[in-house]
């Protein structure tokens, strides 16, 4: 008890020491002082005064229940004091390095997290900041920058690609690159084929062999990138998109052409000759064409002599004097065939020729062929005639050889859409053609189009209905104008064409490859059928024939519940002995004997090579098929 009173004690008097002492050198100044300054003087205890307001302050931070702050900045005020004020009331250690000052300028927020509060304050001045753990870093954007790319390290990774190009996947991934990231692409393969003409086949680089390939790409195509891991994986986003499997599209056309011609023609002649009987005329080997068209009065082909016994002929009529005349020989104006009549009494003559001729043709093609999308399509069934041309230069002349394509023709390039819709460039050809005399002729009916068509609706690109109708009339003046009797001295020939051309084209859109592929395989077993049934109508007794019947006699004998073996080998070996190269006749002997059939061929590296591939393949001797050496 005396103790804690002693130390209470003690701690009173010091106290009041501090208190009395700043209280009586007030004291005392005032009174060493004048008048006025005794008026000035204050304890400071008293010096505060409970009413006047408090200086202001420029930051005000004040967090809530919620973990939200609330911060008013009056002034401008420093950057290093506003981070302070925060983390202290956030219970946070904001570290800013070296380079961080400047100002932060008045502004109040309300109710924001930590993160917004940095964010606001920080980007007004440039900065960023980055939490690790429970320490929060602020720094400049540039310092921020050049820590994030020393800390990031560049992966590489290899995408394997089926449908698309190497170079074309290497320029659509470059806006997805960072400007360090590194690409490397397999080279491109050689694509096209080779005609015949060495110059198809394109791509591959040096040393490239048109029609083999040389040293081109053989794999599938690849694209190698090392970039950052976040780079990384766009890449792989935009290769996924990009590297699908194209659309295929069937294409049917349908060329239709018609063509009518409708021709009649009527021509009348009558011939009077003086003193000369028509009848000797025919009787002394005249033809009967020649009489009938009245052509023994024409005085331009009249150069003969007559006959050897004397008697007038039409060569010699108008030479011995003899007068006559004809209506102009209209039957000529008809064309062969059709009703001729002539009535010939004495020396007079009346010709009738009739004809009508109707021709009717009829084309249809219907080409059909499969192409991938945004690729050209083409088939041609017809004829390639060749032609040549010279080119003629100063110093050389070079002849080539040119070809015109005839027949059915369809090219066209398809582009699918989303929609189901298929825009075309199309192009499809009927024509023939000829070449005479080194210069070529054609006769087409085509049609050049851009259409827009939904999958699987037919569209008409192509239609041309067109009809001639012509009428000719020959005649003498005057006489050809009488009534009636008119008709002696006129023919009259009418013609009409009628010529139509229809072009349908219908897309498929390939979307379910086994219902496709069944009904290819269906076409094949149609054409199949046709085949069979071509050589089924052949005669009975020749040498293919037989061996076919041979071998269908064997496969019958070999499905019965019990066959007769040697019955079944009876029929493949007079399959065989008819045609050695019957391959299907050689399988099943082979496959029912269990014996392979070979023959000598006095072939030492043959023999070789077969004895290293059995080696190889670690066959045993006994599990060896045997040789059957047929001579």
């Amino acid at each position: 008890m005396r103790i804690w009173t002693k130390t209470t004690g003690l701690i009173f008097c010091a106290l009041l020491a501090v208190y009395n002492g700043p209280a009586a050198f007030s004291a005392g100044e005032t009174q060493a002082g004048s008048a006025d300054s005794a008026s000035k003087v204050k304890v400071i205890g008293d010096a505060a005064d409970p009413a006047a307001p408090d200086a202001p302050s420029p930051t005000r931070v004040v967090a809530s229940d919620s973990g939200t702050f609330s911060i008013q900045i009056s002034n401008d005020d420093s950057l290093i004091h506003v981070l302070r004020l925060i983390g202290d009331e956030a219970q946070r250690s904001i570290i800013p390095s070296r380079e961080v000052r400047g100002t932060v300028p008045a502004m109040d927020l309300n109710n924001v997290t930590l993160s917004e509060a940095l964010d606001a304050i920080l980007q007004s001045n440039g900065m960023a900041w980055q939490q690790k753990g429970n320490l929060i870093f602020v720094y400049t954007q540039k310092e921020l920058a050049d820590r994030e790319k020393a800390a990031r390290k560049a992966a590489t990774k290899t995408f394997t690609l089926h449908y698309i190009p190497a170079a074309d996947a290497e320029a659509l991934i470059k806006p997805a690159e960072s400007a360090d990231a590194q690409v490397a692409i397999t080279k491109d393969a050689i694509s096209g084929i080779d005609t015949g003409d060495g110059g198809t086949a394109s791509g591959g680089g040096a040393g490239t062999s048109v029609g083999t390939g040389g040293n081109s790409e053989s794999g599938v195509d690849m694209i190698v990138v090392t970039d950052y891991p976040e780079n990384l994986e766009q890449i792989s986003k935009i290769i996924q998109e990009v590297d699908r499997r194209p659309v295929q599209i069937l294409v049917e056309a349908t060329i239709f052409e018609a063509t009518l011609n409708d021709n009649n023609s009527m021509g009348i002649d009558f011939s009077l000759m003086g003193g000369v009987n028509f009848a000797d005329l025919i009787a002394s080997g005249t033809p009967l064409t020649s009489a009938l068209s009245g052509t023994i009065l024409n005085a331009v082909s009249s150069t003969g002599s007559g006959t050897a016994s004397g008697t007038p002929t039409a060569s010699s009529l108008v030479r011995q004097g003899y007068a006559g005349g004809t209506s102009g020989n209209y039957d000529q104006n008809v064309p062969p065939g059709g009703l001729q009549i002539g009535i010939v009494h004495d020396n007079l003559g009346v010709f009738i020729s009739a004809l009508e001729s109707v021709a009717d043709t009829t084309v249809l093609a219907n080409p059909k062929v499969l192409v991938l999308n945004k690729q050209a399509g083409e088939v041609h069934v017809g004829q390639e005639l060749g032609y040549q041309t010279t080119t003629v230069t100063q110093t050389t002349s070079t002849q080539t050889v040119q070809y015109l394509d005839t027949g059915t023709i369809l090219s066209f390039r398809p582009f699918v859409g989303d929609d189901g819709y298929v825009r075309m460039e199309i192009h499809p050809e009927d024509s023939t053609g000829s070449v005479t005399n080194n210069l070529p002729s054609k006769t087409t009916s085509e049609v050049t189009s851009n259409v827009m068509i939904k999958d699987g609706n037919t569209i008409v690109i192509g239609g041309l209905f067109r009809e001639v109708s012509q009428s000719s009339r020959n005649q003498v003046p005057i006489l050809g104008e009488i009534p009636v009797v008119g008709a002696l001295f006129r023919s009259k020939t009418d013609q009409t064409q009628r010529q139509e051309i229809i072009i349908l084209l219908t897309p498929h859109i390939i979307k379910d490859d086994s219902s496709y592929n069944k009904a290819s395989l269906e076409e094949m077993k149609e054409a199949e059928r046709e085949r069979v049934g071509m050589r089924k109508g052949m005669m009975w007794f020749g040498r293919e024939r037989l061996a076919e019947t041979a071998y269908e006699n064997a496969v019958a004998e070999m499905a019965k519940p019990k066959p007769n073996v040697n019955l079944a080998l009876w029929h493949l070996d007079c399959a065989i002995n008819l045609n050695p190269k019957f391959a299907e006749a050689i399988d099943l002997k082979e496959k029912i004997t269990g014996v392979q059939v070979t023959d000598v061929d006095n072939s030492t590296i043959r023999g070789f090579v077969r004895g290293q591939i059995m080696a190889e393949t670690a066959v045993e001797p006994a599990t060896r098929p045997a040789m059957a050496i047929v001579r």
